[in-house]
């Protein structure tokens, strides 16, 4: 497959090989095998899961330093070309370029943008992935597990998070967190938050999101006063992560089998 689903969950496997940018990308696609064989939607995954690192390793993020620290990686001619567009973005209104589409290529570039655009901002960033319309519980969880990765727990809003469908899901990352790395909480936190709230509007079209709201803060306070429910976006990343806090390297099978049981 060539969709985003490898992407939306590879966020833990850059902060479990943190700086190890070598190991990341191995494992990356390790982590993306039991569903996706496809080059695109592998890449995306290793693509997704490096910048998870490089958003705790690089003091300034934008867009030209993200794609500057990207590119070198990139294997197929179509993420080398969509990580050039990235590195030229200079505001919001250029992201729709990106793509919002459930393929990896159509997604995950548009993700880092938003990320790259306001990393020190998690309602921000959330709100203008949510704000290209398309899938934007899969735009959101990316970028949220970006920023949640970079800021940390702290930076997150509490408000939202009581309308979280499960109300035990905080403690319960946080015990995984405390398995792994501090990091970590933030970006499961983030993650789910962003996929919760993106899974409202997804599927609908940028243009009627602009006839329904007048900015992407508007759309974040109407799905916050809401209950929130994630997706298996959120089931597949826990899984990952609960897969990493017991072994040392990942192997596709297993894997497999746990993503199975979930």
């Amino acid at each position: 497959s060539l969709g985003n689903g490898a992407a939306m969950r590879s966020a833990p496997v850059g902060l479990r090989f943190f700086a190890d940018h070598e190991k990341i990308w191995q494992q990356a696609a390790a982590s993306a095998h039991p569903t996706h064989r496809h080059q695109l939607g592998v890449e995306g995954a290793q693509l997704m899961a490096l910048a998870t690192s490089l958003a705790i390793e690089l003091a300034d993020i934008n867009p030209p330093t993200l794609a500057t620290a990207l590119r070198p990686w990139c294997e197929t001619t179509v993420f080398g070309k969509r990580i050039e567009m990235l590195g030229a973005i200079q505001d919001s209104e250029e992201i729709a370029v990106l793509g919002t589409g459930i393929e990896a290529h159509e997604s995950v570039v548009t993700a880092l943008a938003c990320f790259a655009l306001t990393p020190n901002d998690y309602s921000r960033a959330i709100g203008l992935a949510i704000w290209q319309g398309g899938d934007t519980d899969t735009l959101a969880a990316m970028t949220g597990a970006l920023c949640g990765a970079r800021l940390g727990r702290g930076l997150i809003p509490d408000d939202p998070l009581a309308n979280l469908e499960d109300g035990e899901f905080v403690d319960h990352v946080c015990g995984m967190a405390a398995r792994l790395a501090a990091t970590i909480e933030g970006c499961l936190i983030g993650t789910a938050l962003a996929d919760a709230t993106g899974a409202l509007y997804e599927g609908v079209l940028r243009q009627d999101l602009r006839e329904q709201f007048d900015s992407p803060q508007s759309v974040l306070d109407h799905a916050w006063s809401r209950q929130l429910h994630y997706t298996d976006d959120t089931e597949m990343t826990l899984a990952l992560v609960e897969y990493l806090s017991r072994h040392e390297s990942i192997e596709s099978e297993p894997l497999m089998r746990l993503f199975v049981d979930r």
